[in-house]
C-alpha cells in the first residue's frame, strides 16, 4: 500500500489530515465526520465542502475508506519505527537533534557526544505524563463529585422541606379547627348549664315557699290554699338534652392519613422519564429536577462557574456526549411498552428518540447505527434509523412529541399528543439490547409530566 498510495490519498479535503470516521455525501465526496458537521454549522446549509452540491441526506459512514485508512496508518507506524538510513529498529532518542536513531546512528560521528536516551525510557516518561494527566482527571472528578453531592443534598432538603412545611401548615390548620369546635361545643354546653341553673334556682325558691305555707296553722293554710296551689304548680319543661355537643371525632381523625395524602397531590409531580446529567454534553445544563435540558444563558453560566460548576471542568468519560446539547434518559428498557412526551418548544434543531446502550456517544451520533429518532433540522423534519436513509416527515410545526416504544414487538412510534390523528412515523426494528431515551437540541427541551392520582377501592364482603 505504501508503494501505490501516499498520505494525500487518505487525507480529508477540509483538515488535510488522515480521515477520522470518514463519511460519504450523496455526491460521493468523503470527509471526516466532524469536518462535515463543522462546515455545515458554519455555512448554515448542507452543501458539499468540495463541489458545493446540496446534500439532502445525512452523511453515511464510509466503512471501506475507514478500513483503508486504518491499514495505511498501521503501515506508516511500522515504517516510522525503522531507521530510514540503516533500515534498523529505532532504539534511541537524540535530545540534541530531537529525533529517534538506531544503533548504527548512535555509533556514527554525527551523534558523537550527543545526549542519548533509550526509547524505552522515553516511553516511560510518556507513560508518566499519561498517568500525571490521569491524576488531574481523578482530582477533577473528585471535585465534581463533591459539587454533585452538595447539589443533591440541597435538592433533597428543598423537596423534603416543602413536604415538612406542608405538614406543619396542615397540622396547624387541623389543630385550629379542633380548638374552634372544642370552644363552640363547650360554650353551647355552658349556656345550657346556665339555663338549668336558673330553673333550679326558681324551683328551689318555690319549694321553700311551699314548705313555709305548709308549716303555718291549718286556718291560715286553708285560707291561702288557692294562692299556694297556684304557686306550686310547676310549668317548667324538663331539662333539655345536650344534642351534638360532643366533638365530631370522625371529622378530625377519620381517614386522616388519606385526606392529608390527597391534599399533598398538589406538591407531587411525576415524570415517566428523568434525564441523566452524567451523560449530558458540556454544552448543555440539566436542571436540578432532571426534567429539562437547555443551553446555559450567560447569567446561568456565570453563576455555575462561580459555584464551582464550570462545565469545562466536568470530568469526561466514554458515556458523556460531546455533540450539542445531548443527554440520555436515566432508565433504559429491554422489555415492555413505554411512553414519554418531550417538549421541544421553539427549538429549530432537535432530535428525540432512543439509543442502544452500546452505541458510540462521542461525536455526531445521528448518522450512526444504534439510534432511531425523529428530528428537525431547520425547516425539515425527518425520521431516521441509520444506516437506513432518513425519511422526510410532512408536518408544519411541533411543540411536543410523543414517543411510544414497544420493545418486544420492535416498534417505535412518534406522534403529536395535541392531535391523536396526527401520526408522524413508526419504525419497525428488532431490538437486541437495552435502549435509552435520547434528547438533543439547540434550545431548551423538557420532559412532560405524567398524571398522579390516588386510587380508592371498596372491599365488599359477601
Amino acid at each position: 500500500m505504501a508503494s501505490s498510495f501516499s498520505e494525500e490519498d487518505f487525507s480529508c479535503p477540509v483538515c488535510f489530515g488522515v480521515f477520522k470516521n470518514p463519511v460519504m455525501l450523496t455526491c460521493s465526496h468523503s470527509f471526516c465526520e466532524s469536518c462535515v458537521r463543522r462546515c455545515w454549522e458554519a455555512s448554515g446549509s448542507r452543501e458539499c465542502p468540495a463541489c458545493r452540491n446540496p446534500s439532502h441526506d445525512l452523511p453515511r459512514p464510509n466503512l471501506v475508506l475507514k478500513k483503508l485508512c486504518e491499514k495505511f496508518l498501521q503501515q506508516m507506524k511500522a515504517l516510522a519505527e525503522m531507521c530510514q538510513l540503516h533500515n534498523k529498529k529505532l532504539e534511541f532518542f537524540c535530545w540534541d537533534d530531537e529525533q529517534p536513531i538506531c544503533v548504527m546512528c548512535r555509533d556514527a560521528e554525527t551523534h558523537s557526544n550527543h545526549r542519548l536516551c533509550p526509547i524505552e525510557k522515553l516511553s516511560c516518561k510518556r507513560k508518566l505524563k499519561t498517568f500525571q494527566e490521569a491524576k488531574l482527571i481523578y482530582e477533577r472528578t473528585a471535585k465534581h463529585i463533591e459539587s454533585q453531592a452538595k447539589d443533591v443534598e440541597e435538592g433533597i432538603e428543598g423537596v423534603l422541606n416543602d413536604f415538612l412545611g406542608f405538614l406543619e401548615r396542615t397540622k396547624r390548620d387541623k389543630m385550629r379547627a379542633l380548638k374552634v369546635e372544642k370552644r363552640s361545643k363547650i360554650l353551647m354546653v355552658e349556656e345550657t348549664k346556665k339555663r338549668a341553673d336558673r330553673e333550679i334556682s326558681s324551683l328551689t325558691s318555690t319549694l321553700e315557699s311551699t314548705e313555709e305555707a305548709m308549716g303555718a296553722d291549718i286556718t291560715t293554710f286553708l285560707r291561702d290554699y288557692e294562692e299556694t296551689e297556684g304557686r306550686i304548680q310547676c310549668t317548667l319543661q324538663d331539662p333539655e338534652s345536650v344534642s351534638g355537643a360532643l366533638i365530631d371525632v370522625p371529622k378530625h381523625l377519620g381517614n386522616l392519613r388519606l385526606s392529608v395524602w390527597e391534599e399533598m397531590q398538589n406538591l407531587v409531580t411525576y415524570f415517566p422519564i428523568l434525564l441523566n446529567p452524567n451523560t449530558a454534553s458540556k454544552h448543555g445544563i440539566v436542571c436540578p429536577d432532571l426534567i429539562e435540558l437547555g443551553a446555559p444563558d450567560p447569567a446561568t453560566a456565570a453563576a455555575a462557574v462561580a459555584n464551582g460548576n464550570n462545565p469545562d471542568n466536568f470530568p469526561d468519560h466514554p458515556g458523556r456526549f460531546d455533540f450539542r446539547n445531548t443527554v440520555l434518559g436515566s432508565e433504559g428498557f429491554d422489555s415492555g411498552t413505554h411512553c414519554l412526551e418531550v417538549e421541544v418548544g421553539d427549538s429549530t434543531e432537535w432530535c428525540v428518540g432512543v439509543m442502544a446502550e452500546s452505541a458510540q456517544r462521542k461525536g455526531d451520533f445521528t448518522s450512526r447505527s444504534g439510534v432511531c429518532y425523529l428530528a428537525r433540522w431547520g425547516e425539515r423534519h425527518e425520521a431516521c434509523c441509520p444506516p437506513n436513509r432518513p425519511v422526510a416527515v410532512a408536518v408544519d410545526r411541533l411543540w411536543r412529541v410523543r414517543v411510544q416504544l414497544d420493545w418486544g414487538r420492535g416498534e417505535l412510534s412518534f406522534s403529536s399528543p395535541w392531535d391523536p390523528d396526527v401520526h408522524l412515523h413508526t419504525f419497525t426494528h428488532t431490538f437486541t439490547e437495552r435502549v435509552f431515551p435520547v434528547c438533543s437540541g439547540d434550545k431548551r427541551l423538557s420532559i412532560a409530566p405524567g398524571d398522579v392520582s390516588v386510587k380508592l377501592q371498596t372491599i365488599l364482603s359477601g
